[in-house]
């Protein structure tokens, strides 16, 4: 068994990532090292994502389970000895851990998966592993990464905050997941747009003290908010 040579497409890219020039697709190299994977971002609510970049050639640490998420395989693709080329796609090693194929996959459960790169023959071109993990908690902050637990704010005042899913270990889980933000008094504290995603605006239009609840699945954070005429000092 041979191994085709990758496309121009490929070759293109890398030598782009070697000399830092525009079409690098970086990577993270596969276990048995004949290729490379990256992580595909479904959406900017991902917090494996960094603004616009869908896209990341870092692999997450952890990726939530019941996140969706996609992965692409970059490498040659096996071939006989009568030049007949195989066709390789991604698989999960465990499917009643990890499911999905192709390149869109999602975590059913906890626990560390291989993902293969195999060929239509049975070859398995590369792997890479990936850990699922349970969301423990949830971590609020603002749009510049500081933590809020509680808020005092004038009238009027607008705040961004973000939440962020995170393991037992407190790190940040990656993954597309439904984010469900609630005001406990929405004539003290009114939720903007986008409040589905892990991201929401928060406007004062009155006085008094309101409950902001972000839910993801089971998991939950409570931020406190005081509204008035001062606001913070």
């Amino acid at each position: 068994m041979t191994w085709k040579t990758p496309t121009r497409r490929v070759v293109a890219a890398w030598l782009a990532c070697a000399a830092g020039l525009v079409g690098c697709i970086p990577q993270t190299t596969g276990d048995l090292d004949h290729g490379g994977f990256t992580y595909d971002c479904t959406g900017s609510f991902d917090s494996a994502c960094s603004g616009e970049l869908f896209n990341q050639s870092t692999l997450p640490a952890a990726i939530a389970v019941g996140a969706p998420f996609g992965l692409e395989y970059h490498g040659p693709e096996p071939t006989d000895e009568d030049g007949t080329t195989f066709p390789v796609s991604l698989e999960p090693a465990a499917p009643a851990v990890l499911s999905g194929a192709g390149h869109a996959f999602v975590f059913q459960s906890a626990g560390t998966v291989a993902i293969l790169a195999k060929a239509t023959n049975g070859t398995i071109s590369d792997f890479v592993h990936l850990v699922g993990a349970p969301i423990a908690s949830i971590a609020v902050t603002d749009d510049g990464g500081s933590p809020q637990a509680s808020l005092a704010l004038a009238s009027g005042d607008s705040v961004i905050l973000k939440a962020s899913p995170r393991d037992l270990d407190g790190n940040d889980l990656a993954g597309a997941l439904s984010y469900q933000w609630e005001s406990s008094d929405g004539s003290v504290v009114a939720l903007g747009s986008g409040v589905s995603n892990n991201r929401a605006v928060l406007t004062v239009v009155g006085k008094g003290t309101a409950e902001i609840t972000i839910t993801i699945d089971d998991a939950k954070a409570v931020v406190e908010v005081t509204a008035g005429e001062g606001g913070a000092p």
